[in-house]
């Protein structure tokens, strides 16, 4: 056996997945969960850490039921690629308990979590008068068009036309594979047109102690703990969206999935048409404009 520590392994890890066509919608989510794994437990030896460590490191983050599960699959797949290349002998994450079908089917019945306009109004508030507004962006984007968080986080200002009212996804960006373009709500115009001209470019800003602060400022971040609620943003605008206007294929498209996925996935939560009204007329203060320094 060839000791190595665990942050060297995720190194070599990802570094072998560059190639693989996965790694063009996946590799960022590997990167970000193993990296935090790292950043822990890093300084030790692979083969020395246990079930038990994993499992502590997983209560300690408070991670629950299928956000706990995505971590146990990526730990499984580098724990597999360190047996593999004879850093350790026994996959310990395979140890860690997986979700049991009497939990598995009652989360399925839960519909997701999303938020009203209210929240959202909250949240983009916040996000305009914090720092300088560099994480209203993504916010918008993710509440009001619907993006995955990692195709917000790719997602180049070359790409948004305000004119057009329209944001290009490019394939490498999107979780598919698949480029599509994304209408704009005005409310979501509006908002990003508070960011000046000198400052939209490169991709948006996104800086995860950033987007704890502006959730905990905006008093919205236990929604995110809550079951299903990792991907609210989205599932926000895409409740409101199919509420407004009655029009499934539309919507899916809209969220780069298909319609099956919308029905098993993103049923409606909201309840009458003057919601999404209301929700997609967020608009920012009047004559509030982001003073930012160049």
């Amino acid at each position: 056996m060839q000791p190595r520590l665990l942050a060297d392994v995720v190194t070599d890890y990802l570094k072998s997945r560059q190639g693989a066509v996965e790694a063009i919608t996946l590799n960022g989510d590997y990167r970000v969960k193993l990296g935090r794994l790292a950043r822990s437990l890093g300084e030790r030896e692979i083969h020395a850490i246990t079930t038990a460590q994993l499992e502590q490191w997983l209560n300690d983050n408070e991670y629950r039921d299928t956000t706990r599960m995505a971590y146990r699959t990526r730990f499984v797949m580098l724990w597999d690629f360190a047996i593999a290349r004879n850093h350790t002998r026994q996959n310990v994450a395979r140890a860690i308990p997986q979700l049991s079908r009497q939990r598995r089917k009652k989360l399925r019945a839960i519909p997701p979590a999303i938020m009203d306009a209210e929240e959202v109004q909250r949240l983009l508030d916040t996000a305009l008068s914090y720092r300088d507004g560099v994480m209203l962006p993504y916010f918008a984007v993710c509440s009001l068009a619907g993006l995955r968080p990692w195709e917000a986080r790719r997602l180049s200002w070359a790409n948004v036309d305000l004119e057009k009212k329209e944001m290009y996804i490019p394939a490498e960006a999107s979780k598919t594979g698949d480029d599509r373009e994304v209408p704009m709500p005005n409310c979501l115009v509006d908002w990003l047109e508070q960011i000046p001209v000198f400052r939209r470019r490169g991709t948006l800003p996104w800086n995860r102690q950033d987007f704890i602060t502006v959730r905990k400022m905006a008093g919205v971040i236990q929604r995110w703990k809550e079951p299903k609620g990792k991907d609210i943003l989205r599932h926000s605008a895409a409740s409101h969206d199919f509420r407004l206007h009655g029009n499934m294929a539309q919507t899916a498209a809209k969220m780069g999935h298909d319609v099956t996925v919308f029905k098993n996935h993103y049923k409606s939560r909201v309840r009458t048409r003057d919601e999404a009204e209301a929700y997609f007329n967020v608009r920012p203060p009047a004559g509030e404009i982001v003073a930012l320094t160049a």
